[in-house]
């Protein structure tokens, strides 16, 4: 009776400690992903001129979404004029992870003003 006892008290703490390192496991999962548009401030923000520009002209609760901060963004890119950290984080907040797809945007320009 007693080894049943025991049996029983042993499964109960076994699975009790299974139980714990499950929630401990999914409940500490770190920091919570970061969004995409999230990324895309991020990277605004990385480049002071860029984050100084954007918020004279449309304050600094700007939106990504705004046309008129896309369109800002596109003249960005398209500057031969603007320094490298404008144009790049430009591109980065118009296109994402895809940016990379589209440095030829800021290479061509680049490479004629050699």
């Amino acid at each position: 009776m007693k080894q049943i006892k025991l049996l029983v008290f042993l499964l109960s703490m076994i699975s009790c400690s299974a139980m714990a390192q499950n929630r401990s496991g999914t409940a500490n999962t770190g920091a919570q992903p970061v969004t995409v548009a999230q990324e895309k401030l991020d990277a605004i923000k990385s480049c002071g001129d860029l984050q100084n520009q954007l918020t004279g002209l449309f304050g600094k609760s700007f939106s990504l979404e705004d046309k008129k901060v896309v369109t800002q963004l596109q003249k960005n890119i398209a500057d031969k004029n603007a320094s490298i950290c404008v144009r790049k984080n430009s591109l980065f907040a118009l296109y994402g992870k895809d940016y990379a797809k589209h440095l030829s945007e800021i290479a061509e320009s680049s490479s004629t003003t050699k």
